[in-house]
């Protein structure tokens, strides 16, 4: 294991102290720069906000392992990966959701998917003090080291991850489609890992405009801090809202022979990749989990982010 990394279990964040006590390894990293609010504890469900389980097959629930992946990336600054346990879910959008239903070309069919192997996924989007850190500049248009950083392209995230490997001798990247929606849903069936329904309270999105919601909520009209709303059942925040993610894989109109191992799918359209999760400037309906938006490899916008993953050991 490089001395750039560490794996930690039932590791805690102390802000105030700007000590990380562990009950199993103890680390000494300084002060976290990496959004960690201060009442965050293992990746655990939020208790206060209970996320929905209960309509997911026991093939699809999976408790969230206490293992984290620490990267050390110089300067204080670190990044926390949340071990993700292998399981099989259904991907894409069910034609059972009438609503959504003029999407099905671009979200279905709903096919299966079964992760053999644990993998590791950005416990918050990639924060502009973690990627200063690793790039040396900072291209966001909002400024703030806790916000996510944006105005990353695809080409622009595939150098972070090849730095960020280099560096921490663990092989970084971005996440397959399957890996993103799989971690989004955390067991869960409904359009948002908090429900059908979600509010401004929970997301940071366009809050003006809902179709989701009937009442009209927040439109901050920027990003928010990472980790600023409760997290889903893997103890992953901001899957839904904040900046808009991307992955690795070419763009497919549509699932139709898409991999069923959770693979990134090749071929399709390379001109194009794969946006997931929606933004602060949309409307709450393209956050859905199986929303998905191609764009440009090189396209730049301060609505689109990062979240790294790795392959777990």
């Amino acid at each position: 294991m490089s001395s750039n990394q560490r794996i930690r279990r039932n590791a805690r964040v102390v802000r105030g102290s700007c000590e990380v006590a562990l009950v199993i390894l103890a680390l000494s990293a300084g002060c976290r720069t990496d959004g960690e609010p201060s009442d965050a504890g293992s990746a655990q469900a939020p208790q206060t906000k209970p996320i929905p389980t209960t309509q997911a097959t026991p093939s699809q629930v999976r408790e969230p392992s206490e293992d984290s992946l620490i990267l050390d990336l110089g300067g204080g600054v670190t990044m926390e990966l949340v071990r993700i346990e292998p399981g099989t879910f259904l991907m894409g959008l069910p034609e059972s959701d009438t609503r959504y239903s003029f999407n099905l070309d671009y979200e279905g069919p709903q096919h299966r998917v079964r992760f053999g192997n644990p993998f590791f996924l950005g416990k918050y989007e990639v924060t502009q003090a973690q990627w200063k850190a690793v790039m040396d500049n900072n291209p966001s248009a909002f400024r703030g080291d806790e916000l996510p950083v944006e105005q990353v392209s695809w080409n622009d995230c595939q150098e972070f991850c090849r730095r960020l490997s280099q560096r921490t001798g663990t092989k970084i990247r971005l996440p397959s489609e399957a890996e993103w929606e799989y971690t989004c849903r955390a067991g869960t069936t409904t359009r948002y890992y908090y429900g059908d329904t979600m509010s401004t309270d929970q997301v940071n999105f366009m809050g003006n405009y809902t179709r989701d919601r009937g009442v009209v909520g927040l439109y901050r009209r920027k990003t928010t801090p990472v980790g600023a709303f409760s997290a889903n059942a893997w103890g992953l925040y901001d899957m839904h809202g904040n900046v808009r993610e991307l992955c690795q894989d070419a763009w497919h109109n549509g699932y139709s022979g898409a991999p069923g191992d959770g693979a990134p799918w090749t071929g399709g359209d390379p001109s194009l990749r794969i946006g997931r999760g929606g933004h602060w400037n949309e409307v709450g309906e393209r956050s859905r989990v199986t929303h998905r938006l191609h764009i440009a490899p090189d396209d730049r916008d301060d609505d689109t982010g990062i979240r790294v993953a790795a392959d777990a050991p």
